[in-house]
């Protein structure tokens, strides 16, 4: 799937204003503002969206996890760091083609535990790439884990799709605990 900027920063901007809207109108008082702290789950496309905002609300989440990968350009055949392996700043698609559709992603500025899900023959995204995210957010201390599933998606059987449920409420139980009153 193909995404110009123009679509992502849309998207982007939707979650921000659903997320704001929420938070402003949520029932109880006490959790009313940005005090709040909520999880972001996103798949292809919608991985991608998810870590664009963590990249930029950080502060305003607690969890990030993306299923089944985060979609890239077709063409775009592999991504650059800049800042170096370990203590990557961010990602960018090599060649002009990937640089104009897809941009950026600031890791450096996702300070959330992050769980990624992903096909190991996923033909939107490769899996170096979403390798190089969970060791670039690692590397600075973030808790990060990558689960790899046979096949092209996580879903694709009633197997991998109870191990990714499991994981995925685990992950949040650790990471966004529910309040108990």
């Amino acid at each position: 799937m193909e995404v110009d900027q123009a679509v992502e920063a849309k998207a982007v901007e939707d979650v921000m204003s659903a997320l704001e809207t929420y938070l402003s109108t949520c029932p109880h008082p006490e959790n009313r503002g940005f005090s709040v702290r909520v999880g972001v789950l996103g798949d292809g496309f919608g991985g991608l969206v998810a870590l664009q905002v963590l990249a930029i609300a950080s502060d305003r989440f607690a969890v990030g996890i993306t299923l089944g990968g985060v979609s890239a350009p077709r063409g775009v055949d592999g991504f650059v760091h800049s800042g170096g392996v370990d203590g990557a700043s961010s990602l960018e698609a090599e060649g002009s083609k990937g640089r104009e559709r897809f941009g950026r992603l600031e890791l450096a500025r996702v300070n959330v535990p992050l769980l990624l899900l992903h096909g190991e023959r996923d033909e939107r995204c490769a899996v170096s790439f979403v390798k190089a995210i969970c060791q670039a957010v690692f590397a600075r201390g973030v808790p990060a884990q990558l689960a790899l599933y046979p096949g092209s998606r996580v879903l694709e059987q009633p197997a991998q799709r109870r191990d990714a449920a499991r994981r995925v409420c685990a992950w949040l139980l650790k990471h966004l605990p529910p309040k108990l009153q």
